[in-house]
């Protein structure tokens, strides 16, 4: 078996993997980008769930998103009740509910 096969079988069971995982989280309906916002929340997120926009924005999982995807991603993360806003103000945190 050559190398490359052995590490497409590897991806090939960290995707199953993760698709169990998502399912088990409720997240497996969410599009490709609402997944990779909620998990860069995830990452910079504080142990209370909690996190600045300013964190998200600096997570490399997201780094290449257009802004505007990154903002309508979060109001629609926001809108399917996975985040929600912690203050009215512009500077406002937010927790991650899911």
């Amino acid at each position: 078996m050559s190398m490359k096969f052995d590490i497409l079988t590897n991806v090939a069971r960290l995707r199953y993997t993760l698709e169990k995982m998502e399912a088990s989280l409720g997240i497996h309906q969410l599009t490709e980008a609402e997944k990779y916002v909620l998990s860069a929340a995830a990452l910079a997120a504080k142990a209370d769930g909690s996190f600045s926009l300013h964190d998200l924005e600096a997570q490399d999982l997201i780094a290449d998103m257009p802004v505007s995807t990154k903002f309508r991603t979060l109001r629609c993360l926001i809108d399917k009740g996975k985040l929600k806003r912690a203050g009215a103000g512009r500077k406002s945190d937010y927790i991650i509910v899911a």
